[in-house]
C-alpha cells in the first residue's frame, strides 16, 4: 500500500513529498524535481531509464485532490546522485548557484572518501551531549594551557614552581616591572 500521507524532505530549499512503495522504500517524484529546476521532466525520465545506476519506477502518487496518479519516481537514495547529472546550464537562473554548490560539495565529498576513507560535512555534524562535553573539555584544557604558557613567558618563568618560590619569599604579590 502506498503511503497516503507522504513525508516531505528538503530539496535545495524546496519541499518535496516522499512516497513509499509497497515495501516502504522512499521515492521522490521526478516531475516535481524537474519543475523546481525548470528542466524537461520527459527528457530526464528517458535519461534515468538509460542509466543502469538509477532504479526509477512508476508509482501511484497521491495528488492534492485525493486521487492517485501514476508518476515516474526515483528512489530517495538516488536523488542527489541524479542531481549531479543535471546540466547546470539549463536550470532556472535563481537556483543555479544552489545546484553548483551542491555539485562542488558532492565532488569534494567523493574525493575525500576516495583519498581519506571518509567524507564529513562539518556544517552537518551533530554531536551527542557526551561528545560535546569532550569537545568543551578539550577546548578548556587547551585554552588553560595557552594562558599558563603566556603567563610564564610574560614573567620569564620556565615553570610555575618558580612562581611559588618567588611568592613565598616576597610575601607580597609578584608583579613584573
Amino acid at each position: 500500500m502506498i503511503d497516503s500521507n507522504p513525508k516531505a524532505v528538503d530539496f535545495l530549499g524546496y519541499e518535496i513529498d516522499l512516497v513509499r512503495d509497497d515495501d516502504g522504500k522512499p521515492y521522490v517524484p521526478l516531475k516535481r524535481l524537474c519543475e523546481i529546476l525548470g528542466i524537461d521532466h520527459k527528457w530526464e525520465i528517458r535519461k534515468v531509464k538509460r542509466e543502469d545506476i538509477f532504479e526509477g519506477r512508476v508509482l501511484d502518487v497521491p495528488s492534492k485532490g485525493g486521487t492517485h496518479r501514476k508518476t515516474f519516481c526515483l528512489p530517495f537514495g538516488d536523488l542527489y546522485w541524479w542531481l549531479f547529472t543535471v546540466d547546470t546550464n539549463i536550470v532556472r537562473p535563481e537556483i543555479i548557484d544552489k545546484v553548483i554548490d551542491y555539485k562542488r560539495e558532492s565532488s569534494r565529498a567523493l574525493r575525500n572518501y576516495e583519498t581519506r576513507g571518509e567524507a564529513v560535512n562539518p556544517d552537518r555534524i551533530v554531536l551527542s551531549y557526551e561528545d560535546l562535553d569532550k569537545v568543551i573539555d578539550s577546548v578548556v584544557h587547551s585554552t588553560m594551557k595557552m594562558i599558563r604558557e603566556r603567563i610564564m613567558k610574560q614573567f620569564y618563568w620556565s615553570d610555575l614552581s618558580e612562581l611559588s618560590k618567588v611568592h613565598r619569599s616576597a610575601k607580597t604579590p609578584v608583579h613584573r616591572q
